[in-house]
């Protein structure tokens, strides 16, 4: 794949990867500055119904649920595509791939401490290290899952499976891949439920750690007065536009896997990578509350989060050009 590219082939698909990530960036810039607002600058309704209440939470957890099931799914792919590399580099590409969709690692901490005062540590600290924490817990379930697996559909538990209650081996195995499925799906809903709180208030968590790290002033918080306003200045957007290549590199490889297992066709492989990117961003769950709770008009809330949206469709459409241009190298 891309590193059985020349230097010459692998500098153009970096530099692909880098005008899509701008391309894509300068969409919700260029909507922005048009007058088209942020989806969190309007606020958020306060005397929602009780019923819209209720309904915000099950779409929470209904779209958390169909996150996690895309990483179970996207863990049992790249463990068949990568069947020759470790364990451990199989672990560490999920947990890259689950922060770079994120931006963890670089575009949100530079851009948004840049904008707070240039306080770069505080930010990574207080906003960022809790979810590369909470991310790194989820890879090692979902790697688990994907290591596990196998043992789902043994002959051993076939057989156990048809000696215990009677049914056919294959479904036995399918029942006890769901219950598996189930069981992790559980452990997730707590780490993302408990952990982040932990983190960040437990006696020994980030939140302790920012603390004494500021009494001890190797840490100083932003001051209110430098942290910087809409309309930013130019050097948040060339942070920002330099700096998209990040999660482009992280749907590359998604898009790469799709290819792997078998959607080589433009449209099929450009519609399940939007599919993946939406649910594993959790931007149809920011689409859906965004409509719900913004105080905008109906109108103006469909255009500001569509910002997003626009993106993400934007890059799915683009990267597979990349990925096709890969194999005309003959090396997919």
């Amino acid at each position: 794949m891309f590193l059985n590219l020349n230097l010459q082939q692998r500098l153009y698909v970096l530099l692909a990867l880098w005008l899509i990530g701008a391309f894509a960036m300068g969409i919700h810039l260029a909507m922005l500055y048009s007058g088209i607002p942020h989806p969190n600058s309007g606020g958020n309704k306060t005397n929602l119904a009780d019923v819209m209440i209720y309904l915000l939470h099950v779409l929470k957890y209904g779209f958390l649920t169909a996150q996690m099931l895309v990483m179970l799914w996207l863990s049992v792919k790249i463990k068949n595509c990568f069947n020759t590399i470790s364990s451990t580099k199989i672990f560490l590409l999920l947990f890259c791939i689950f922060c770079a969709t994120d931006e963890l690692f670089i575009r949100l901490p530079l851009t948004a401490g840049y904008v707070a005062d240039k306080k770069f540590a505080f930010l990574w600290l207080y906003n960022y290290a809790p979810l590369i924490i909470e991310i790194f817990f989820i890879s090692i379930l979902v790697f688990a899952y994907a290591s596990l697996r196998k043992y789902c559909y043994s002959k051993t538990t076939q057989n156990w499976i048809e000696t215990l209650t009677g049914c056919c081996k294959q479904t036995g195995s399918k029942i006890i891949d769901v219950l598996f499925v189930l069981f992790v799906l559980i452990l997730f809903m707590v780490i993302k439920t408990y952990l982040m709180e932990y983190l960040m208030t437990g006696g020994y968590g980030v939140g302790a750690l920012i603390d004494y790290l500021i009494q001890q002033q190797y840490l100083v918080p932003p001051n209110k007065e430098n942290v910087l306003q809409m309309p930013y200045p130019w050097q948040v957007v060339a942070i920002a536009m330099a700096t998209f290549i990040e999660p482009i590199i992280a749907f590359f490889v998604i898009g790469l896997i799709l290819y792997q297992s078998g959607y080589k066709s433009y449209w099929k492989l450009c519609l399940m990578m939007l599919w993946v990117i939406l649910l594993l961003s959790m931007h149809l769950r920011n689409f859906s509350k965004t409509m719900i709770v913004s105080k905008f008009d109906v109108l103006m809330r469909a255009l500001s989060i569509s910002q997003f949206t626009l993106e993400y469709v934007f890059i799915a459409v683009a990267l597979p050009f990349v990925i096709f241009y890969i194999k005309k190298q003959k090396y997919l």
